[in-house]
């Protein structure tokens, strides 16, 4: 058998019995990223998968694991000694929200984690707004300025924020409309509540 028969055979075996070789995927026709090997593929799809569990907010029997909540895409208000934890989903622009304003203002000892979530389709401006807001040396400060005096923070707004990460959140949990509350043992409330229905809802003594 001469020496290019030899060859043809051996690269034949290679092909067709060779699973890493005959069934590595090819790369994406809109990927500009060449081909990869198969280890370099395993990582990639493992990094991917930390990002996608990171990013997730496992929400079980209408309640949310708060422990999974992105905080620092909040805005923290401490009130008090800050002992208890509230969690809103709010629009700067949104009127129940002012009203759920109000009734936090009257709520002593609670730490209140806001999550921007402005809904462009009802108020064109809001994104912007929040995005100002988010910009401010003092988040908390300029979020009860805008609310209660509707001044916006002298800036452009255009410094690092959470606000599409915020409307991805909503989006995971369901949430459609503001303001929407989760107290720290993950129940979930949709609409504004007075201060007394907050404080019971907060506490977990609603019914």
């Amino acid at each position: 058998m001469n020496l290019f028969i030899r060859f043809a055979l051996a690269t034949f075996a290679v092909t067709a019995f060779s699973p890493a070789w005959s069934q590595a995927p090819a790369a994406p026709a809109h990927s500009a990223s060449p081909a990869t090997s198969p280890a370099t593929s395993s990582a990639t799809s493992s990094a991917t998968l930390r990002q996608t569990i990171q990013s997730f907010v496992p929400v079980f029997s209408g309640r949310v694991d708060v422990q999974a909540l992105p905080l620092s895409q909040a805005i923290k208000t401490v009130q008090g000694t800050g002992q208890r934890t509230v969690y809103i989903v709010t629009d700067p622009d949104c009127k129940y929200c002012r009203k759920l304003e109000v009734a936090l203002s009257q709520i002593k000892d609670v730490t209140i984690y806001r999550f921007e979530y402005p809904l462009t389709e009802l108020h064109p401006n809001a994104a912007n707004i929040a995005k100002q807001i988010w910009c401010a040396p003092d988040r908390s400060q300029a979020w009860e300025v805008y609310e209660n005096q509707h001044l916006t923070p002298a800036n452009n707004g255009l410094c690092a924020n959470p606000i599409d990460a915020n409307i991805a959140l909503a989006a995971r949990l369901g949430i459609e409309g503001t303001p929407y509350i989760i107290s720290s043992n993950g129940r979930m409330n949709a609409g504004t509540l007075s201060a007394e229905g907050l404080e019971k809802f907060i506490d977990g003594t609603a019914e």
